[in-house]
């Protein structure tokens, strides 16, 4: 049955046990959207993010794209995203 409203945008990170792995649990909101559920792969120090961006773009990175570090990343390695502003709850 789908719902008449849509669901508040939310990211859930849910902590296993040593042996398991992390979960990542993602909800758009959408009417009748489906929920997202990943495994952790892995994590990435962000100064080794900066390192690389600023490397690819040979240290001339616009002072005004250093607060879409992250995003520059990510579409670099693995293609162009959506993205939402999280604010913890």
């Amino acid at each position: 049955m789908e719902t008449p409203y849509p669901r508040e945008r939310r990211v859930y990170w849910i902590h296993k046990p040593e042996g398991e792995k992390d979960l990542l649990i993602f909800d758009a909101g959408y009417v009748g959207g489906d929920i997202h559920i990943y495994e952790f792969k892995e994590s990435i120090p962000s100064e080794n993010i900066e390192e690389e961006i600023k490397s690819y773009y040979q240290n001339n990175l616009p002072k005004e794209f250093l607060k879409e570090i992250t995003r520059l990343w990510v579409e670099k390695n693995c293609g162009n995203s959506l993205y939402w502003n999280l604010t913890p709850s």
